[in-house]
């Protein structure tokens, strides 16, 4: 459904909700300036150091590709997905698990070098 579509349609069911549809009124209607051109979205960029980022996987015995898993989540495990310790049997690297203090819980069943569990200090 095309944006200028969707509103109309939401418009149409909030009128019939206020009233206005039962009163012979005409439903609100709302203009879009077409002057006003979509700019494009930036492309997310992640600048990482290299020098850095070999230090640290040697401080942890990372030697070669990995894949990066966060099992935990901020709101608790009603919103955990519960397919890590599945999807990091299948995977064909190590799987090292990030996360806070409160994602131990979370990253326990699931194989792999658990950061998440460490006592790491960010320096």
């Amino acid at each position: 459904m095309k944006p200028v579509i969707t509103v109309v349609v939401f418009l149409g069911l909030l009128s019939g909700l206020a009233g206005c549809a039962t009163q012979g009124k005409p439903p609100p209607t709302i203009s879009l300036d077409q002057s006003v051109k979509a700019q494009p979205l930036p492309e997310p960029r992640l600048a990482v150091d290299a020098g850095t980022a070999r230090a640290t996987a040697q401080r942890f015995g990372i030697r070669d590709r990995y894949a990066a898993f966060c099992p935990g989540a901020e709101y608790g495990p009603a919103k955990r997905w519960p397919y890590f310790a599945e999807l990091a049997a299948r995977v064909p690297l190590p799987v090292v698990m990030l996360g806070s203090a409160r994602d131990r819980e979370a990253c326990a069943g699931v194989r792999g070098l658990d950061l998440a569990a460490a006592d790491v200090d960010p320096s």
